[in-house]
């Protein structure tokens, strides 16, 4: 034999189904048997969604994130309201169908840039062409030949 791959695959394949069968069926159950019950806790929960972002537990994530500076954050949430992104009741943010839009919009035709890594890379940069660094052509040409590729680009 020059090559086992074949046989390997098959060996793993029968490994796996053989591991699924003993996970499925216990062992000392057979059909018709009625096994014991453990317990019964007559409970019911409900789950909570998580909750709104106020203005200080947004900017705490930005933070986490690393987008944005203490100078903009600001900035950023006055933003938001004054685009009727979100509206402000008690003191927490609730999405308006005008943001939900948006961000729908720019998940489909720019993920890649709405990417929160993507950002606070982006925002890295800018810091080091700012502190001189780096160049700022170098950044600008780096970003437009991720952007440009050319499964991307279409044919007239």
């Amino acid at each position: 034999m020059k090559f086992d791959g074949f046989l390997t695959s098959i060996a793993k394949t029968r490994t796996i189904q053989r591991r699924e069968r003993q996970w499925r069926s216990p062992a000392d159950l057979n059909e018709g048997d009625r096994p014991a019950l453990r317990d019964v806790r007559p409970e019911q929960h409900f789950t909570q969604p998580p909750p709104r972002y106020s203005e200080a537990s947004l900017v705490k994530k930005l933070e986490e994130l690393g987008i944005g500076r203490p100078s903009t954050y600001a900035s950023i949430i006055q933003v938001l309201q004054d685009r009727s992104y979100v509206r402000l009741d008690k003191k927490r943010f609730i999405p308006e169908d005008r943001g939900r839009i948006v961000v729908a919009f720019l998940h489909e035709f720019f993920k890649r840039y709405v990417e929160y890594d993507f950002t606070a890379d982006l925002e890295s940069q800018l810091d080091d062409i700012s502190g001189g660094r780096i160049d700022w052509k170098a950044v600008l040409r780096d970003f437009w030949q991720a952007s440009v590729q050319p499964s991307k680009v279409r044919a007239t």
